[in-house]
């Protein structure tokens, strides 16, 4: 199993991944269709990730401080 620093690694990089994919998108499809999509999907996405990334980061904190306690 993957350490919680490895899966914030992967999270980072997939998500720059989508992120540079996205724009490549952006490129070619411009409609009011690709606007919709992104309001109601791509925006919330990342947003979501953010939080997930705040969490992963405090809950990485709270288990280091729960290593020295128990050291």
């Amino acid at each position: 199993m993957a350490d919680l620093s490895t899966t914030r690694t992967d999270l980072d990089n997939i998500t720059q991944r989508l992120k540079r994919r996205w724009h490549e998108a952006e490129e070619v499809w411009d409609d009011a269709v690709q606007r919709d999509f992104e309001k109601r999907f791509i925006a919330p996405l990342f947003v979501q990730i953010q939080a997930t990334r705040r969490e992963m980061d405090e809950l990485a904190a709270r288990m280091a401080q729960a290593r020295l306690t128990v050291r």
